[in-house]
C-alpha cells in the first residue's frame, strides 16, 4: 500500500465517527489555547508584581553603610552623599538614584502609638523613583505648605485614629543614641497594594527629619533604579568598582530574598501547570482511541480469520 493511499484511509478511518474526532479536536485545540493563555497570564501577572514590589518599595539596588546593613542604627549614613550620587548618576545604565534617611521609630497620637519605619524623601527626586504619590486617597505629596509634613498610610491613620491636620509625634534615635521627637501635621493618607507598608511605613520630608536626627545632607539610603531589573548584579559590580568597595551594593534579590525566590520560581510553577493539562490530554486521547480499538474487535477478528497479516 502507497504511503498516499495510507494517508487517505487514515483520514477517513479518522471521521469514521464525526462526533468523537470532533471531540478529540476540540479537546486538543482547548488545551492548547489554555496552555498558552496560563502561561501568558501568569507570566504577566508575576512580572507585574515584581516590577510594583521593585518601584514602590525596594528598588533595583539600594547602597548602603556597611555598618548600616548590619544594624540601622542613624549614625550609619553614607558619607560624601552628594559625591557618591553623581558618580552613580553617569552610569549609563542608571535611570534614577535618589539618597533616603531611614530610621525606625515610634508613631504616637492622643490616642495611642505604634512602631514605624520613617523615611526621610525628597519629593521632587522620589516622584521618579516610585509611584507612592500615586496611591494618595486624601491630601497631597508634600505640596501643603506646613511645618513637618507627614504623608502616612490608611492602615496606620486608623490604628492612630487621626485624619488629615492631625497631629502627631515620631520619637526615634539621633546619631549620638539619644531619644529625640518631633510633632509632625499630616498632610497626606495613602492606600497602597501592600497593607504592611500602609500600617508600618511614613513619609517625611528630608531637611526635617535630618534636622531631628542630628546628619544635615546624610543619607542612609541610595535607592536606584537601571534600565534591566534583571541585570542588576552585573550593574551592581559596576558600581561598586565605582566606589570603590567603600559601601555596601546590594541588587533587589539580596534585600528581599523572598521576591527573587518567587522571580526565579516562576518558570517551574508555569512549566508544572503546563505539564498538568498536557497528561490530562494525553490520558484523553489514549481514551478515545482506546474505545475506537475495542469498538472494532469483532472486525478485527474477522480479517484475522481471513488470513489478515497482523
Amino acid at each position: 500500500m502507497s504511503l498516499l493511499a495510507l494517508i487517505r484511509l487514515s483520514w477517513k478511518n479518522v471521521w469514521r465517527n464525526k462526533v468523537r474526532s470532533s471531540v478529540v479536536i476540540i479537546s486538543v485545540i482547548l488545551a492548547t489555547w489554555s496552555s498558552v493563555f496560563l502561561m501568558a497570564f501568569y507570566n504577566g501577572m508575576t512580572l507585574q508584581f515584581v516590577r510594583d514590589q521593585l518601584v514602590n518599595y525596594i528598588s533595583h539596588i539600594q547602597i548602603n553603610d556597611p555598618r548600616y546593613v548590619d544594624e540601622s542604627m542613624p549614625g550609619y549614613f553614607i558619607n560624601n552623599e552628594m559625591s557618591v550620587l553623581t558618580s552613580i548618576r553617569q552610569l549609563p545604565f542608571v535611570q534614577v538614584a535618589t539618597p533616603r534617611t531611614v530610621v525606625q521609630g515610634l508613631a504616637s497620637s492622643a490616642t495611642g502609638n505604634y512602631g514605624v519605619s520613617i523615611q526621610g524623601v525628597h519629593p521632587d527626586q522620589e516622584k521618579f523613583t516610585t509611584r507612592i504619590h500615586d496611591y494618595l486617597v486624601e491630601g497631597d505629596y508634600f505640596e501643603t505648605q506646613v511645618r513637618n509634613p507627614v504623608i502616612i498610610g490608611q492602615e496606620l491613620a486608623h490604628r492612630l485614629q487621626v485624619e488629615l491636620r492631625s497631629r502627631i509625634v515620631l520619637t526615634f534615635q539621633d546619631t549620638s543614641g539619644t531619644i529625640t521627637a518631633g510633632a509632625f501635621r499630616v498632610t497626606g493618607i495613602l492606600k497602597t497594594p501592600n497593607s504592611a507598608y500602609n500600617e508600618q511605613s511614613i513619609l517625611v520630608q528630608a531637611p526635617d527629619l535630618q534636622r531631628l536626627i542630628g546628619v544635615p545632607n546624610g543619607a542612609h539610603e541610595i535607592a536606584v533604579l537601571v534600565d534591566d531589573f534583571t541585570k542588576a548584579g552585573v550593574y551592581a559590580q559596576q558600581i561598586d568598582s565605582v566606589l570603590g568597595g567603600k559601601l555596601s551594593v546590594r541588587t533587589w534579590g539580596q534585600v528581599s530574598p523572598v521576591l527573587q525566590y518567587v522571580d526565579s520560581n516562576m518558570d517551574v510553577s508555569m512549566y508544572t501547570i503546563v505539564v498538568i493539562i498536557i497528561i490530562a490530554l494525553c490520558f484523553s486521547i489514549i481514551n478515545t482511541m482506546l474505545m475506537a480499538v475495542l469498538e472494532r474487535t469483532h472486525e478485527l477478528g474477522m480479517l484475522q480469520a481471513i488470513g489478515l497479516d497482523k
